[in-house]
């Protein structure tokens, strides 16, 4: 089984043109081929109009819809039918999107898109992710966290130097802020790309070579994939996929994981 994660970046809009990139983006997921699928920023789709029409080009029989306090609505399409499907909204800045898969595996997924805003916006969304993920084991919480590891061999100096100088502060004005992935990890949850890639090189998701966000200014992990430690034997390979297609088609990089 091949679960995927992919941030569309506004939906696929490229300046006026709200589906200028919808080709680009039904190509790459087409040929990652996931029997499950989490997309984020489903940017001012309606889930009967955009949301629809996005999943039927794909050819996903099963597609469910997270409505979120802000533009950025998250979906998730799937070649299996899930036994159960959660929409949350109250305290969190966009939503988050749990769906429960009883077949072939049972476990349940969270969809999830941190803040932009600040690292303490973050964390108390962590607090609420990790509550969720601790009362519907086993969990896979996989999203655009929006947040540095602590994991992470970052250059602390030189990564503010380029926030300061692009004036970007959601990451931290004097030191990096890491708070967020740090309470995830404390809770018990297992980041599974980091297991499963232990060397010293940055596996960064964003920024891609289209990438136009300036909060993008340097190479960071954005997005992430959770696990309780139930699943650990399960997800054989975690992947961050960088290829031609994956290049122009949206700001971050896809996020794969394959389970047995």
């Amino acid at each position: 089984m091949k679960i995927m994660l992919y941030n569309l970046d506004h939906g696929g809009r490229k300046g006026n043109n709200l589906y200028a990139r919808w080709p680009a983006l039904i190509k790459t997921i087409k040929s990652i081929n996931p029997d499950i699928a989490v997309l984020l920023e489903c940017w001012d789709w309606e889930e009967k109009k955009q949301f629809k029409k996005f999943a039927e080009k794909l050819g996903y029989p099963y597609y469910y819809f997270s409505s979120s306090n802000t533009k950025h609505h998250i979906g998730l399409v799937a070649k299996i039918k899930p036994a159960k499907i959660k929409k949350y909204r109250k305290n969190f800045h966009h939503s988050v999107l749990q769906a429960h898969f009883d077949q072939p595996l049972d476990f349940n997924i969270f969809g999830v898109h941190l803040s932009p805003k600040t690292e303490a916006a973050r964390l108390e969304e962590a607090k609420r992710i990790i509550k969720l993920a601790e009362s519907n084991q086993p969990a896979i919480v996989i999203g655009d966290f929006n947040s540095l590891s602590p994991l992470d061999g970052y250059n602390e100096k030189k990564l503010i130097g380029q926030f300061q100088k692009n004036n970007i502060s959601k990451f931290g004005k004097n030191k990096l802020e890491k708070r967020a992935i740090a309470k995830i990890l404390k809770a018990g949850l297992i980041d599974i790309y980091k297991i499963q890639h232990q060397d010293k090189k940055l596996h960064y998701s964003v920024p891609s070579q289209y990438c136009q966000d300036c909060d993008h200014a340097a190479k960071m992990r954005l997005d992430y994939a959770f696990i309780d430690k139930s699943l650990i034997k399960i997800v054989t390979a975690s992947k961050i996929i960088k290829n031609r297609l994956t290049d122009k088609s949206s700001d971050h990089y896809p996020l794969v994981l394959e389970l047995k």
